[in-house]
């Protein structure tokens, strides 16, 4: 996009299309409607159009009353969007609606810095009002084998859709598929010298062709040295930290794929070796996450995990495969009121501000003491 007006997100409407045509007759002034640059080096200008600079000039500065994520999950014939909106500030319009477009750079050698729009998902009721609430929407485009995946970009919208007709907020992102290793980064924590930890790695192939590859681990940290995964399927992976010496270890794995998008992918481990041959045997009930049931799960799943006697500040935590926490929960050790090691929680498959989370993979991670251990969970509705 041109230096000058990073800000505009520029679509171009097909007016063959029904709900082009709409949107085309929102604007006023002799049928045209001003062009701003995508990617391309020529300058965009008002020409004509000094209304729409003037109200350009007035709204450039405003602060949005939204705050928008998006992220995209590619399947066989379909790419499933996701935008996450949080109310930041203060809505004074009505009528809210969002929206979801795919825009395609157009080929045209007169026109090469436009992308018109190919794909429209409808809208749909935007009701959140107060500030601090949050969605998340989720919506499924099917892919056309025509389209060449490196021109295209999604745009999400909120807009009034009385009056002036205000967007409140947008975003965009390029063909972005996700790393098909997940988690990036793994921290043992603390494990007994001679002892063992281990997490799971999932490897997801998001593409037509089967996913290959290599793992290069490195000293105490163990894993298989090889992979295949066939179209749209994942595996997943066991990661074992063994120390042998008191002392902090650090470092990368290298994954490498037949995959042009992901030739190599990197993922951090971390883990400290300690000495336990001060501590009774009878306190050595370990720390587990033992895993939720059922899974996948389509309502509610129970998380079950055990404490060691004399772990404190005991945490569940829930991440959705960006990383971002979904819910946390506050664990009394059950060890500690004689009940013995061992308890569960269930969760209800809603965030932190109650609300329902859309279908996808996420995580669960027990932090208890200098303990941390984490498992994929799935969620199908």
């Amino acid at each position: 996009m041109y230096d000058a007006h990073e800000d505009l997100i520029p679509i171009v409407w097909e007016t063959e299309e029904t709900w082009g045509d709409v949107r085309y007759g929102w604007y006023p002034g002799n049928g045209y409607v001003p062009w701003i640059v995508f990617g391309g080096t020529i300058e965009p200008t008002w020409n004509s159009y000094s209304s729409y600079e003037n109200a350009y000039q007035q709204i450039s500065n405003l602060e949005s009353p939204l705050d928008m994520s998006m992220q995209m999950y590619p399947g066989r014939d379909a790419l499933t969007v996701t935008t996450d909106i949080e109310v930041t500030g203060n809505i004074t319009t009505s009528n809210n609606k969002l929206f979801l477009v795919i825009t395609k750079l157009v080929t045209d050698p007169n026109a090469d810095y436009v992308n018109k729009v190919v794909a429209y998902s409808g809208q749909f009721d935007f009701n959140l009002t107060d500030i601090g609430e949050t969605m998340t929407h989720e919506y499924s485009f099917n892919l056309d084998p025509e389209w060449n995946l490196d021109e295209i970009e999604i745009v999400a919208i909120v807009q009034s859709w009385t009056g002036t007709k205000d967007i409140l907020q947008a975003v965009r992102s390029d063909y972005n598929p996700l790393s098909p290793v997940t988690p990036s980064q793994i921290d043992f924590g603390e494990v007994a010298i001679g002892s063992s930890a281990t997490e799971q790695i999932t490897i997801t192939n998001y593409w037509t062709d089967e996913l290959t590859g290599m793992i290069f681990p490195i000293p105490n940290f163990e894993i298989v040295d090889n992979f295949s995964v066939p179209a749209f399927e994942s595996i997943d992976l066991d990661l074992t930290f063994t120390p042998t010496a008191e002392m902090d270890y650090v470092g990368d794995i290298i994954f490498t794929t037949n995959n042009e998008i992901f030739p190599t992918i990197i993922l951090h481990v971390t883990g400290s070796g300690f000495d336990d041959t001060s501590i009774d045997e009878q306190d050595l009930l370990p720390s587990q996450l033992l895993g939720n049931y059922p899974n996948p799960f389509n309502s509610t799943t129970t998380i079950s995990f055990s404490c060691h006697r004399d772990a404190e500040n005991t945490e569940i935590a829930i991440y959705n495969i960006k990383g971002q926490l979904i819910k946390q929960y506050s664990i009394f050790n059950p060890s500690k009121a004689g009940h013995g090691n061992q308890s569960s929680i269930v969760w209800d498959g809603k965030d932190k501000n109650g609300n329902p989370v859309s279908n996808g993979i996420y995580y669960c991670q027990l932090h208890t003491g200098g303990f941390s251990q984490t498992k994929k969970m799935i969620l199908i509705k």
